[in-house]
């Protein structure tokens, strides 16, 4: 696990609160997993008149994070099992992930098509999928 030096905190944001700030509103979406206070945060805008629905997507990868007997985390499998469940009853007309070659972002944009209500549900059980096997890997290394 990468530390970094302890960031002061004015107050805790929690599942479902707002922010705002200049005129642009967020609402945080608890998706910890990929580390323990990742949040995803959700906004709506017009685009030409029509609103949609925009996703600031916390990554939701292993991304090499220890399942398995992690001391440090001992919550991790359930917090992805809950953030992958969470993120799939959010609706998005546009997602963009904090790492956005998982979704292709600057290709989608290139053909113009980063309005895509398929991509969350398709981001979901790709990263559901992958963590599955992780997890069934990591156990059986375990067992051994």
């Amino acid at each position: 696990m990468i530390r970094f030096p302890a960031a002061h905190v004015d107050r805790a944001i929690r599942d479902g609160e707002t922010v705002t700030l200049g005129g642009v509103t967020l609402t945080a979406v608890a998706t910890p997993g990929h580390t323990p206070g990742c949040t995803s945060w959700k906004m709506r805008i017009a685009d030409g008149g029509v609103p949609r629905e925009v996703l600031f997507a916390c990554s939701i990868t292993v991304a090499g994070n220890r399942l398995v007997d992690n001391r440090a985390y001992p919550g991790i499998v359930g917090d992805f099992r809950r953030s992958f469940d969470r993120l799939a009853r959010e609706k998005a007309d546009l997602v963009l992930p904090f790492h956005p070659e998982t979704v292709d972002v600057l290709g989608r944009a290139r053909r113009r098509a980063l309005v895509d209500p398929t991509v969350l549900p398709k981001m979901v059980r790709d990263a559901r999928t992958a963590f599955d096997a992780d997890l069934a890997r990591q156990q059986n290394r375990h067992r051994d």
